[in-house]
């Protein structure tokens, strides 16, 4: 993991490389949710670990090191998204605790219909966060002098 003091760069390409590692999560979880019939439990089970260690890593990476950066050098017009997409992200992974929470294995075997559909929702707040760092933090880890909108 790239630490707080480590080169901008440095962050922007280790959160570039946890994204891939998100996506593909998200990407499987999809694919296993569009089934009509529940999949083998392990494949569910070990697609549903990955994907939350790529989310639990995204979190660490950003709370850890991308926000701790760009707190100390971003300038004042940009504070105002970051702390924003810091809500946001809050938000997202509040929703995932309680999405977790809800569908422990049983409950998925138990009613996979509302299991898919909570799952679709997860990745469809997943993608607004994902669009909102693409546009706030990126541009400000790259250095571009891109500011948020």
């Amino acid at each position: 993991m790239v630490d707080a003091v480590a080169p901008a760069g440095d962050r922007l390409a280790e959160l570039l490389a946890i994204n891939e590692e998100v996506e593909a999560g998200a990407l499987e979880m999809k694919r296993l949710a569009a089934l009509p019939a529940l999949p083998d439990g392990a494949a569910l089970s070990a697609a549903r670990l990955r994907f939350s260690r790529a989310l639990r890593r995204h979190l660490q990476h950003i709370d850890g090191a991308v926000l701790p950066h760009l707190r100390a050098t971003a300038d004042a017009a940009a504070k105002p998204a970051i702390e924003a997409f810091r809500q946001l992200l809050h938000d997202y992974h509040e929703a995932a605790a309680h999405h977790v929470a809800r569908w422990p294995s049983t409950s998925v075997t138990a009613d996979w219909d509302g299991y898919r559909r909570s799952v679709d929702d997860m990745l469809v707040r997943l993608r607004k966060r994902g669009e909102v760092e693409r546009r706030d933090i990126h541009p400000l880890l790259a250095g571009t002098g891109a500011r948020p909108r």
